[in-house]
């Protein structure tokens, strides 16, 4: 079975539909995945970047884009390397006002028995967590 790992153009195109023969690319793509026919697989790095692009290239709100994540997260034919690390990331972008990259950050560490030097403040909101 052919394997892919999903670049955030292709999950940018298949939400927004701005571009016809991309979105048709990646709704086939996404089709034969459902099938069985191939593999998808998303690295945690992506959705970071989904995030900054949907908010501050396109202007959506930031709950859209976490439901937009969610969605791909409950994906069940969408293989998210690091599931664990990327649901709790998001849980932490939606209870704390912070950049979803942070969250990552935070959470990583925490996976790694580290901490975050950072002089970003988003770090001081999370250190009770």
């Amino acid at each position: 079975m052919k394997r892919y790992l999903v670049d955030t153009n292709v999950f940018i195109r298949m939400l927004l539909r701005d571009i016809p023969a991309q979105h048709d690319a990646a709704v086939s793509l996404f089709t034969r995945a459902k099938e069985g026919k191939v593999s998808i697989f998303v690295l945690p790095e992506i959705f970071i970047e989904i995030d900054y692009v949907l908010t501050k290239v396109y202007a959506l709100s930031k709950i859209k884009v976490i439901g937009t994540l969610e969605h791909i997260i409950a994906t069940p034919y969408i293989t998210i390397q690091e599931r664990g690390l990327v649901t709790e990331m998001l849980t932490l972008y939606k209870q704390f006002s912070i950049k979803l990259v942070d969250a990552y950050l935070f959470v990583a560490a925490k996976k790694e028995g580290a901490e975050v030097f950072s002089f970003d403040r988003d770090f001081q909101k999370l250190a009770t967590n």
